[in-house]
């Protein structure tokens, strides 16, 4: 897998201890992309939609997960609760509580900053 995001492989390696499935849609991934279904594969991926997108912009390890490349294709560059009302995500049943836990607390982070904002 490409892409570090300037996070180191021992950062990376922590974070695929964490994530043994897809965060979004919890099927077993190819880690060596060997296999002939590319839908499989591992990709690194950030939760946020807009920057940061590397570690010296600010991206914490918080915000980084492994999903399939199924999952991380589908969504592109949509917001993780705009993704969870496309098709792709309503017929495989991806929601904000059917998700990893890693995507859980980034939303809940992410609603909580939004918070701050509006009343901040």
């Amino acid at each position: 897998m490409a892409n570090n995001y300037g996070f180191s492989d021992e950062e990376w390696k922590d974070i695929m201890d964490r994530d043994t499935r897809c965060v979004y849609c919890g099927k077993e991934m190819d880690k060596a992309h060997t296999g002939k279904t590319r839908s499989d594969w591992t990709t690194k991926e950030h939760l946020n939609e807009k920057r940061p997108f590397y570690k010296h912009e600010g991206l914490k390890k918080e915000g980084l997960a492994i999903c399939c490349w199924s999952c991380n294709s589908s969504r592109r560059e949509k917001t993780l609760l705009d993704w969870f009302q496309k098709p792709y995500c309503t017929d495989k049943d991806i929601t904000e509580k059917t998700v990893a836990n890693p995507v859980k607390k980034y939303i809940q982070r992410s609603k909580w900053k939004s918070t701050l904002k509006t009343h901040g």
